[in-house]
């Protein structure tokens, strides 16, 4: 592998871990999911939902390849979507180290962190748009659906059945 392919596998690496300790405090938090488990296996857990979430999409996105001809602005898509994830693993890495390491309130330290990956997100989702409107031949109609079904609702649909199967109690 060279490194202009290693390098953004391993941001995109960076990002699961980072995404996976922001999931784990937000739980430490509020005391949503299984507080007698320890560290490591709470954050493998969150590892293995977001590794399945982002595979899921891939697996959507390939199939929505195959039976559209929307190809290049799927991969496009797909370039901007992990452009930004990458980019969101990076700046949310020194929150998190303040989040771990610092004596600062981590409420507020916790509340911004969720706050750059929603706008990061929301970016991403713009920009998707974006392309999407100014691709020929797609309506808006297309693109709502696109993202309400492969973007937004198994990301929902897994939240909630992890939340409702795994509750605290």
């Amino acid at each position: 592998m060279r490194r202009a392919e290693l390098y953004p596998q391993l941001l995109n690496l960076f990002f699961v871990l980072n995404l996976s300790f922001l999931a784990f405090s937000v739980n430490k938090r509020f005391n949503i999911l299984f507080q007698n488990k320890g560290f490591l296996t709470q954050v493998l857990f969150f590892m293995g939902l977001i590794l399945l979430i982002l595979s899921l999409k891939a697996i959507l996105n390939g199939l929505l390849v195959v039976i559209s001809s929307k190809e290049k602005f799927i991969q496009e898509y797909r370039l901007i979507s992990g452009s930004m994830n990458r980019v969101s693993g990076l700046f949310l890495f020194p929150l998190l180290l303040l989040l771990g390491f610092s004596e600062l309130d981590t409420h507020f330290t916790l509340i911004l962190s969720l706050c750059l990956v929603g706008l990061m997100l929301l970016i991403k989702w713009v920009k998707g748009l974006l392309l999407g409107i100014g691709e020929e031949g797609l309506g808006i109609l297309q693109i709502l659906t696109y993202f309400c079904a492969l973007e937004i609702l198994p990301q929902l649909v897994l939240v909630k059945y992890t939340i409702e199967t795994f509750k605290a109690g």
